[in-house]
């Protein structure tokens, strides 16, 4: 399936604004459930090689007309990508679709007017699976801040490996697996999981009010479980799908009615209980999209099953997930500390420190027994110099720390001991 070359940006604001999406955007963006915000992000637009927005002449003298452009290679999620010179290959960092904690550039889709500006922009548009505080905008607020996060969407990013979502054989696959994750959501949350395709696959996703408190320890636990799941995916033999664990306070999704990056195909609403293998391959694709299709009584039929009653069964169910898990399975954990070891060690742990500072002057002087013994399963870790690294292992699987003298730049090298020590 190839992309709409022949479009333009008058083309994308008349798809937006055709099927309304500047004011279901603006409303998604600032749900009434919740007193909070989600941050949007967008892909810039493609033409026949290159992703033509922000493109830049090569700053390097030695270059001659050389052009800084993207190369559709570059799909990430939310790190800072690269543009490369056309001529002398040599490279910038840059915005790409979200670049977290390093690029201070927030879209706050509060208007159907902001949606239309950057609808001439981008192709594919995206919003933050959490719900964050208004300081989130403030060019210095950092997305892994807990402190500003109010709730999150729990989602399942069921992806198609090969092909896409039109062929047949792949709708079988996630029928499949959409079976295994609907017989767990069962036994929890029924009535508050709500689905949409991402273009090229489908987003379960739990609704915000469910996840409101211990945000981050939440996102971490239900990641696991994802894995657990795609787990026993594979053991049924299911082929080409992969369930992806999305839950990062960072984390952007595509909005309905969004155009897929790469394929001419709409992120669009679908019933809790579709079977995919029925619907139509037309129905996915942008030349046959009319948001229209999915009100009922005025209202768009989607992300409307909640039951808040839910919420405590949710809780339960993660904690009896984390004590019968297996926690020496620390594939996920690694992957964790891997994306976030360069924020700060708060954020490696999944919990705001709270330091008490006699007590860590304390730590200098006591020896692992006695610290032990006065405060409780705390680890010593030597790093040769005057600070001081304990750290003890929740039920949960997450490391707390407690640091004293430690400075920014040996963050990684902490982090480095502390899983020498784990494994031994």
């Amino acid at each position: 399936m190839t992309l709409t070359q022949d479009w333009t940006p008058e083309h994308y604001l008349k798809h937006i604004t055709d099927n309304n999406l500047d004011n279901i955007w603006t409303g998604w963006c600032n749900p009434k459930s919740v007193e909070g915000i989600r941050v949007a992000a967008y892909t810039p637009l493609y033409n026949d090689q290159h992703i033509s927005a922000l493109e830049k002449p090569c700053s390097k003298k030695s270059c001659k007309g050389g052009t800084y452009r993207y190369s559709l290679d570059d799909k990430k999620n939310r790190i800072l990508n690269w543009r490369t010179c056309d001529v002398c290959n040599a490279k910038i960092s840059s915005l790409y679709r979200w670049t977290s904690r390093y690029d201070k550039t927030k879209i706050w889709f509060n208007s159907p007017e902001i949606v239309r500006r950057y609808a001439q922009q981008g192709r594919s548009f995206y919003g933050t699976l959490t719900l964050y505080k208004k300081e989130i905008i403030s060019p210095r607020s950092q997305y892994s801040n807990e402190n500003i996060t109010l709730a999150h969407t729990l989602g399942i990013d069921i992806d198609i490996d090969k092909g896409n979502i039109c062929d047949k054989e792949n709708r079988k696959e996630l029928d499949k697996a959409l079976e295994v994750i609907r017989d767990e959501l069962s036994t929890f949350a029924p009535k508050s999981y709500n689905l949409q395709t991402s273009g090229n696959g489908v987003y379960v996703f739990l609704h915000h009010k469910l996840c409101t408190t211990d945000i981050r320890n939440t996102m971490y636990i239900f990641n696991r479980w994802i894995n657990s799941l795609q787990d026993k995916c594979e053991k049924l033999g299911m082929k080409g799908i992969e369930l992806d664990a999305i839950n990062v306070l960072s984390r952007v999704y595509k909005l309905v009615g969004s155009i897929h990056q790469q394929h001419d195909l709409v992120a669009i609403p679908l019933e809790h209980d579709i079977k995919l293998e029925s619907m139509d391959s037309n129905e996915f694709k942008l030349k046959d999209f009319n948001m229209s299709k999915y009100y009922v009584d005025n209202k768009i039929n989607f992300y409307n099953r909640l039951d808040v009653n839910e919420k405590g069964s949710l809780y339960k169910f993660l904690d009896e997930f984390t004590v019968n898990s297996d926690l020496r399975n620390d594939k996920l954990y690694q992957n964790y500390m891997k994306e976030t070891g360069k924020i700060a060690i708060e954020a490696i742990t999944g919990e705001n420190q709270n330091i008490d500072f006699a007590k860590m002057k304390e730590s200098l002087t006591l020896s692992d027994e006695e610290y032990f013994k006065k405060y409780g399963g705390w680890k010593k870790i030597d790093m040769g110099n005057n600070s001081s690294v304990r750290y003890k292992r929740k039920i949960d699987g997450r490391i707390i720390t407690q640091l004293i003298g430690v400075k920014n730049s040996d963050y990684e090298k902490v982090i480095q001991k502390i899983w020498n020590d784990i494994n031994g």
